[in-house]
């Protein structure tokens, strides 16, 4: 019995091995992927089989493939580098879109001029209770120091600021 169980046991730790492995090794190849997307250049010299600069249907895979209608905007038959370089990404953003949401993304909160600026809709540079949104919405009472209805650059740059992840 208890050779079995010893068995038993070492088979376990040897496919946990082998599991472990196989994960490891599939997401080094993901992160490879994700660290360097091939070029258009790269793409069409991979799959340009007839060596004319451009794709056929018949010589793109993948993604490429599903897409293909989509991508080959003047309707030729094919796909140029411009065409592919224009075209959506995986993710469904173009090249452009991609570098503007990161841009985004990367860009700290708004200064308390740019914040006027968004919801100042009426452009007389103060914010009333109906322009603002989220947290000022809510705290308004509590900034709005001289209780005219509206919040000026003064009174902004008085409030307490809120932490990423503080509730209020």
């Amino acid at each position: 019995m208890k050779h079995n169980r010893l068995k038993a046991g070492m088979l376990f730790v040897f496919m946990a091995g082998l599991f472990s492995m196989g994960a490891n090794a599939q997401s080094a190849n993901e992160n490879q992927n994700k660290q360097q997307p091939p070029s258009t250049e790269e793409l069409i010299k991979m799959m340009d089989s007839n060596k004319d600069g451009k794709l056929s249907s018949k010589e793109v895979k993948g993604p490429l493939k599903d897409d293909f209608a989509k991508i080959d905007t003047n309707k030729d038959g094919f796909l140029t580098k411009a065409e592919l370089e224009k075209a959506p990404k995986p993710n469904g953003k173009s090249g452009k879109q991609q570098e503007e949401q990161q841009v985004t993304s990367q860009k700290k909160e708004p200064s308390i001029d740019e914040l006027i600026k968004m919801m100042d809709s009426n452009e007389d540079g103060k914010l009333s209770k109906e322009e603002v949104k989220g947290p000022l919405e809510k705290d308004f009472a509590k900034i709005d120091t001289n209780k005219d209805g509206f919040l000026t650059k003064a009174e902004l740059e008085k409030a307490p600021k809120q932490n990423k992840g503080e509730k209020k």
